[in-house]
């Protein structure tokens, strides 16, 4: 939340960029302007060089056609040899000069630091012509008027062409035309008499009036080029000034779109406006349209969800005693329009000498869609274990199956020699209490089975690893097959973990039962248990485990084992040897994802025909094992308080009277909720407690607790299932349900049930007392 764009930060930070590098040059001024005049020269001088290459052709072959038409007219008066000696060497010559303006322009553009080499070239070239003619005019053409008037024309407009062609160099005019021009009035001057004096001193006249209007044309050029040179530069600052607004703005949009794209704005406040300034994108975040540009504290604050307000002032006060390097923390805040967005608040503040904060910034993201996919992540993980433990109970079902016919048959048995037996007969006590053991082994059977297969929340507290083994052992015991022999070995005692208990049990028993499964003709299943210390760092199945304690459960089995293959793909998802329609191929994989989701890491051995042998490590716990909820206490017995009993099953609502009125309660019971609710409404201050099965037609036992809360709110309810779970507990809870017991209902622990209602009625009464 900041009050700024990206753009007007750059361009701040290029205007002082822009200052400094001014600054730092300002002492070197001097050194500057020299260096500037330097390169202007220098510029110039490759101006200059670039106009006589670009000109020179032209004038190299009027050079050589004028040699050519003199040559021609004297070739009468003058040696053939001589002549001839004299035009080749000047043709030589012009075409040394046309080679070197071509390697000039193949070599273009020529930098300035070059052009003196390339200029060097061209005037000893043109000093060599100019020597050329002179040493024609002094000794190869002929003394005669006529001749050398012909030939006085001819270098004239040698020389006219000259001042035209080298004005951008005096000095170049200055290296032809001496050479040239000169030999020529000395020959006037030698002859003697008036005349040819006066022709000298003409030639001479001719000579400085060339001059003096060739420097002028110099001049001009001179200006052209440094203009031109200005302007070279300008254009170049102007491109350099459009480059970096055109990289500036490339910037800004790059900034841009990366703050949308991670969905992030940004946030400024100080100490001494307590104003949130914030950027447009925060406002979009926060829904505010127009979009706001600060916002003040206690209008910050009232967008934040109630519920994480707390969690919001404690992530600011752990920074400000300076416990985190960074503020930041995950919060909801309400928009406009009353919904809810998920951000992450990241911030960092500046602070004064006493520790005070006084300046602070950071970013909002909008972390909404990443929420609900973790959520929808975590919903099907659970379905997926869950439907996983469907497919285990459904392979440990036989064995299930056949361990409640072997209790039904000690129920049945007994319960019939019972019926036989006499009135007076001691025995008969003795065969119920048979019944009444096999009875409570099947509910145990029962609990764990509905504990192993419910769906709830992934709850860790610190749990006796050795304590959930033996549980563990027991279930795999009565379900996998009798001609599986089970080894339990333990050397762990009171070794903890912190662990969700119902997890690691899905572990022993998915392990028990794929073991189960490379048995078909029986064998060894080995459950092994101790303390191990890593000494040094291990890496396992793609997990690094670090140095400490760590508990070591084996699962073992003498059955076909797997090849090097198969062992390779065991934990991948969906892998199966099985056939189709025998297996999911979640089994293992689930296994691996629990065990590493608690820190810890698997390691398997197998080898075909020599069974396998599973390695899981999980970190110790050094807390003792939280306490089981469920201790045992005093029966308490009633005195004479009208209980409300409802089941929709006749036999279970005889047995409930029987139940109570053992403990000295006086039952009222039905077998319809709605008679039930009827016999409350009619009299509702007859009973002190309220017990219901929750499934039942028509009316389950949550409807009819509501009910009859809003008849009398202070009314206890307990309510009674076979399948108790966090879900209904909850539900419960809000329906004014104080109590889920598991069915079925034995007589210890319907008394404790109610024992701690009235423990609960008599403390809420002492709270109101004065």
């Amino acid at each position: 939340m900041i009050p700024f764009d990206a753009k007007a930060v750059e361009m701040r930070g290029l205007r002082r960029s822009f200052a400094a590098r001014g600054a730092t040059d300002a002492p070197a001024a001097s050194a500057e302007a020299v260096y500037g005049r330097d390169e202007l020269e220098r510029r110039v001088y490759a101006g200059q060089v670039e106009l006589l290459y670009q000109n020179g052709p032209i004038a190299f072959l009027f050079t050589l056609i004028c040699g050519a038409a003199l040559a021609v007219v004297q070739q009468h008066e003058v040696p053939a040899l001589t002549l001839w000696v004299w035009f080749g060497w000047l043709a030589l010559l012009t075409a040394a000069r046309m080679a070197l303006a071509y390697r000039y322009h193949r070599a273009r553009p020529v930098a300035a630091a070059q052009a003196r080499r390339w200029g060097n070239r061209y005037l000893i070239g043109l000093g060599l012509s100019g020597v050329t003619w002179g040493v024609g005019v002094l000794f190869v053409f002929p003394t005669d008027p006529y001749s050398q008037t012909f030939t006085a024309f001819v270098i004239a407009g040698i020389l006219s062409g000259a001042a035209a062609v080298l004005a951008a160099r005096v000095e170049a005019f200055l290296i032809f035309a001496i050479p040239c021009l000169f030999p020529l009035a000395a020959r006037y001057f030698l002859q003697g008499g008036d005349l040819p004096f006066m022709l000298g001193v003409m030639v001479l006249v001719y000579f400085i009036a060339m001059l003096s209007t060739m420097r002028g044309v110099y001049r001009t050029i001179r200006t052209s080029l440094e203009l031109a040179g200005d302007k070279r530069e300008l254009l170049g600052e102007i491109a350099e000034r459009q480059q970096m607004e055109r990289a500036l703005r490339e910037s800004d949009e790059r900034y841009d779109l990366a703050m949308k794209g991670a969905r992030e704005g940004l946030w400024h406040w100080t100490a001494t406006t307590k104003l949130f300034h914030v950027s447009p994108h925060v406002s979009e975040i926060l829904g505010f349209d127009p979009p706001v540009a600060t916002l003040a504290v206690p209008e910050w604050l009232a967008l934040i969800h109630p519920d994480d307000l707390t969690h919001f002032r404690d992530a600011v006060r752990a920074y400000y005693r300076g416990d985190t390097e960074f503020f930041e923390c995950e919060l909801r805040v309400r928009r406009p329009d009353g919904a809810y967005r998920w951000v992450f608040n990241r911030g960092l503040g500046l602070r004064g000498h006493e520790g005070f904060i006084y300046r602070a910034a950071g970013s909002i993201g909008d972390i909404t869609e990443q929420k609900h996919a973790a959520e929808e992540h975590e919903r099907l993980t659970s379905q997926l274990r869950h439907a996983q433990k469907m497919e285990a109970v459904g392979t440990l079902a036989g064995g299930i199956a056949h361990e409640f016919n072997n209790l039904l048959g000690v129920i049945l048995g007994y319960t019939e020699m019972a019926r036989q037996a006499p009135p007076d007969d001691p025995r008969a006590a003795q065969y119920l209490k048979q019944v009444l053991v096999a009875g409570k082994r099947a509910k145990a059977i029962v609990n764990q089975i509905l504990t192993f297969s419910r769906r709830g929340e992934s709850v860790r507290k610190t749990v006796d690893i050795q304590r959930l083994a033996s549980e563990a052992v027991e279930l795999l015991r009565i379900t996998l097959p009798s001609t599986i022999e089970i080894v339990e070995r333990s050397e762990a005692t009171g070794a903890t973990v912190v662990a969700d208990a119902d997890q690691l049990h899905q572990v022993l028993m998915n392990l028990g039962a794929n073991a189960a499964q490379a048995m078909p003709e029986g064998g060894t299943l080995d459950i092994a248990l101790e303390r191990v210390e890593m000494e040094r760092e291990a890496a396992l199945v793609g997990v690094d485990l670090e140095p400490g304690p760590y508990v070591h459960l084996a699962v073992s089995d003498t059955g076909v084992g797997m090849d090097q293959t198969t062992l390779e793909r065991v934990f991948d998802p969906f892998f199966t040897t099985k056939e189709v329609g025998k297996g999911t191929g979640l089994g293992l994989s689930i296994v691996h994802g629990i065990v590493t989701d608690h820190g810890g890491a698997v390691r398997v051995d197998s080898e075909p025909g020599h069974g396998t042998a599973f390695h899981l490590y999980l970190p110790c716990s050094e807390g003792d094992a939280d306490p089981d909820a469920n201790t045992e206490q005093l029966v308490c017995f009633g005195q004479g308080q009208v209980i409300l009993f409802v089941d929709d099953e006749p036999s279970l609502v005889e047995l409930g009277e029987e139940l109570l009125a053992a403990l000295g309660y006086e039952p009222v019971a039905y077998t319809s909720s709605q008679e039930a609710l009827a016999a409350f409404r009619a009299n509702p201050e007859r009973f002190q407690l309220v017990i219901t099965d929750q499934i039942m037609p028509k009316l389950t036992g949550l409807d009819l607790a509501a009910e009859l809360a809003r008849i009398r709110p202070d009314i206890p309810i307990l309510l009674a299932t076979g399948r108790p779970d966090l879900a209904l507990a909850e539900r419960g809870r809000l329906a004014g349900i104080r109590e889920v017991l598991k069915k079925p209902l034995l007589i210890r622990e319907l008394a404790e049930a109610i024992g701690r209602v009235w423990a609960a009625e008599r403390g809420r009464r002492d709270a109101r007392a004065p």
